[in-house]
């Protein structure tokens, strides 16, 4: 395995932190209940509503995305209350195991691993019956590589009682995902995917919906109070609810600035750049793309290997001869596909060596191909976004400690 300073992750998550994210991180620790602590506080919220583009809450906790989800269900539902789970992978399904621990009643709304949901099947289903309190959606299906439609199924969940929850763990920061004006009530993620930080911290935000619900949810909670966190912060001077991530704040405060230095819109061109440059060149090294092109996403691909090879042996020698580790499958795909992650700080030059060590891996496995052809066909995609790379140049911290 090569030294752990040369490897390149491009996992679906942890992802590559930048360099700017790194030097914040190491700064020296400070007392959370000092007021130089509190003053991080309106710009990091600020920064995070601009991302998740809400004017809303948004809260920052000490946990992972998983944790993120958790409190999201706990703030908004009580024991026995209907859910409608969309249940399309994994994580979608774990979203609705999660909703059932805590005494919800699920009705999973099941569709094939590798499709996206479909807002007419969300449509029927709201319609035939009015008395979900929840709907359960994952924007970006991790374990497949497949985006779905928020925009439209948060039209639909907006006209009836019922609150959207959205797991955007492995979109928020590189798919365009817009809480307000889609009518997504509560949005989830985590830090250590497109929003470059170390993993730790999940982040969630509330709209008026979810908040309407949070008053009448019975569902008991203390560390994940979203109420308690909300009452504290607004005090005068402001007031931490528990002992944070201090280190993690910082960098996540740093990485916020990138994204929003680099543009919103630039940025997620550029994830669909790297995602196309991917797809279209392990397509022409004989891999076959789990989400058809009408829905893959943007951060995260999901590969079926070559007839005859098999993919844990992609994922090996990938890491072991090249230093660039990506991902297995997961849950019934163990075995049957690998994944690349190509979000946050990744760019035209890791997709180009991602490439290049791709085709030798398979050459070795015994694939066949035209040589050069899968790295002529990954450049013509990155030409929208050229050789760009997030700036890593400017200072870490702005004047003042913040």
């Amino acid at each position: 395995m090569s030294g752990f300073h040369d490897d390149i992750l491009m996992l679906p998550g942890p992802t590559q932190i930048p360099g700017r994210v790194l030097q914040a991180l190491a700064r020296p620790p400070v007392n959370h209940r000092s007021q130089a602590f509190y003053d991080l506080w309106p710009s990091l919220r600020d920064r995070a509503r601009r991302v998740f583009q809400t004017t809303g809450d948004v809260f920052v906790l000490s946990g992972s995305g998983v944790g993120g989800l958790e409190a999201a269900l706990v703030n908004v539902l009580s024991p026995g209350d209907r859910v409608l789970a969309l249940v399309n992978g994994l994580f979608s399904q774990l979203f609705a195991e999660l909703a059932e621990i805590f005494g919800a009643r699920v009705r999973r709304l099941e569709f094939g691993w590798g499709e996206p949901v479909p807002p007419a099947a969300v449509a029927d289903a709201l319609e035939a019956d009015a008395d979900f309190r929840a709907v359960l959606l994952c924007h970006n299906e991790t374990s497949t590589g497949v985006t779905s439609d928020a925009e439209a199924i948060g039209r639909l969940v907006a006209e009836t009682p019922a609150v959207l929850l959205v797991d955007a763990v492995s979109s928020l920061g590189g798919i365009d995902l817009r809480a307000d004006q889609w009518g997504l009530d509560v949005v989830v993620t985590a830090s250590q995917k497109a929003l470059m930080t170390p993993a730790g911290l999940a982040l969630v935000s509330m709209g008026p919906k979810a908040w309407a619900a949070e008053r009448e949810a019975a569902t008991p909670r203390y560390f994940w109070s979203f109420r308690r966190m909300r009452d504290r912060m607004g005090r005068q001077p402001p007031g931490i609810a528990y002992t944070p991530a201090v280190n993690l704040w910082y960098g996540l405060h740093e990485a916020l600035a990138m994204i929003l230095d680099e543009g919103l819109e630039a940025r997620f061109e550029r994830h669909r750049a790297l995602g196309r440059a991917v797809r279209r060149a392990a397509e022409a090294l004989g891999c076959r793309v789990m989400a058809a092109e009408s829905h893959a996403s943007a951060t995260v691909t999901a590969l079926y290997p070559p007839s005859g090879i098999d993919p844990s042996e992609i994922v090996r020698r990938l890491d072991r001869g090249f230093g660039i580790q990506v991902g297995g499958g997961l849950g019934p795909l163990a075995g049957k596909i690998f994944r690349v992650g190509h979000m946050g700080v990744l760019g035209a030059r890791e997709v180009l060596g991602l490439v290049s060590a791709l085709e030798m891996v398979l050459h070795s496995l015994g694939a066949r191909f035209e040589p050069g052809v899968a790295t002529a066909l990954a450049q013509r995609e990155l030409v929208p976004v050229g050789a760009a790379m997030v700036d890593q140049s400017a200072p870490v911290m702005e004047e003042g400690g913040v």
